[in-house]
């Protein structure tokens, strides 16, 4: 079975979900959200344009399932999260938090994946590590360790809520049937 990375397609998004000014770093947050089931504050949506950077515009009420946002969190949308949890193995160890995204006119309701248990995946051997750390440049999974997943999270400090989601080929295909065209997929190396 083949495992991808899931991400933004860049080219397709034009809104930012933003904390407000002040918030503290999402690695910061993750403390607090494993302890609360909803983000305390709501993000603000915002449009936004590429130049040399990302620059803010105006408030918008343009949705995607998959929510670009400042914390750089997997934000999905309740179609998104729902077609996820109908495809877990229950091995995954996931609780879903909510968090409120405010646009123009109206607000939404999305869900965050917070791993529980770090989950062993990684294939030491063969991923690529900066010199002296725990870095990971390149990772690669072992098919032993992931085969029994349906989701599961990247290698790191960061794991609980992390932007390094790996999801099987039948969510993959799922998820391109329902056509939700912000996403991408990279395939991911598995030895």
């Amino acid at each position: 079975m083949n495992y991808y990375w899931i991400s933004i397609n860049d080219e397709k998004v034009s809104t930012v979900a933003y904390a407000p000014q002040g918030t503290p770093s999402s690695y910061e947050l993750i403390p607090k959200m494993v302890d609360n089931n909803t983000l305390p504050f709501p993000l603000r949506l915002y449009e936004v344009s590429v130049n040399d950077k990302l620059e803010k515009g105006a408030i918008s009420d343009t949705y995607y399932d998959y929510q670009p946002n400042s914390l750089a969190w997997p934000l999905m949308s309740k179609r998104m999260a729902s077609i996820i949890a109908s495809h877990l193995t229950g091995l995954e160890n996931i609780e879903w938090r909510e968090v409120m995204v405010e646009g123009c006119t109206s607000s939404r309701k999305y869900y965050i994946p917070l791993f529980t248990t770090e989950l062993d995946t990684l294939n030491v051997t063969e991923s690529v590590f900066v010199p002296s750390s725990r870095i990971v440049l390149k990772p690669c999974f072992k098919m032993e360790k992931v085969e029994k997943y349906a989701m599961f999270h990247g290698y790191g400090n960061f794991w609980q809520i992390t932007s390094q989601i790996y999801v099987n080929e039948e969510i993959k295909q799922v998820l391109e049937d329902m056509n939700l065209e912000e996403l991408s997929f990279s395939k991911i190396h598995i030895k």
